[in-house]
């Protein structure tokens, strides 16, 4: 939009559905960017179903501290499943999962959901508010966010995001991997759960989303 003072000031993008038309589009835009994350070979063999608690060990030997070994998933196929989600946790994003709730029950309208399609609708969303409460100092989406702009995306992360430089790369890696495999299982339960619900409800989200 053009201010009165004759200079350009971009305008902000919707943080939620408009209408039904726009509903049906982030539902279209979700349901492509999640297969993507389906596709992905950890969502594929259920390695993210581990990783969202990633387990340690501890090794003694005498006369030596103990150390610590973390099982982790290497870290160049991790972080393209870090890519693949990220969007959907991005207010400025189409596919951000607060607009793929709220563009569902949009068009669902007055229906009300019951029985096994009520269950996973409410279990994905109070997942995905868990994984993006930022209550805490250093909560789990600000470490896992840290990981992926300090040590995959920027090289000088700002704010809040700095301060979680201060735990070793080991602890941020180690949250990155749980944070963003949960944020890949929601994805995936909500991939499915759109799928069933535009055929039972007739949503009228475009067929070649499921194809493209």
């Amino acid at each position: 939009m053009v201010r009165k003072n004759g200079t350009n000031k971009k305008q902000s993008k919707p943080r939620h559905p408009i209408d039904d038309i726009d509903a049906r589009d982030i539902l279209r835009r979700f349901v492509i960017r999640a297969r993507r994350v389906e596709a992905h070979s950890l969502v594929q063999n259920h390695a993210v179903e581990k990783y969202v608690k990633p387990s340690m060990k501890v090794d003694y030997k005498e006369g030596q501290p103990p150390r610590i070994k973390y099982a982790m998933p290497d870290q160049e196929i991790f972080e393209s499943l870090a890519a693949r989600t990220r969007p959907c946790i991005l207010g400025s994003e189409p596919v951000y999962l607060d607009k793929v709730f709220r563009s569902i029950e949009m068009l669902l309208g007055e229906r009300q959901l019951a029985g096994q399609a009520k269950k996973c609708l409410d279990s994905c969303r109070k997942t995905f508010q868990n994984l993006h409460d930022k209550g805490e100092p250093l909560s789990d989406l600000l470490i896992g966010e840290a990981w992926l702009y300090s040590d995959l995306v920027h090289a000088d992360p700002k704010d809040d995001k700095a301060k979680a430089l201060k735990l070793s790369y080991r602890d941020r890696y180690y949250a990155g991997t749980s944070f963003f495999s949960m944020l890949a299982i929601v994805i995936v339960n909500m991939l499915n759960f759109v799928t069933i619900i535009n055929s039972q409800y007739h949503l009228g989200v475009d067929a070649e989303a499921w194809k493209e």
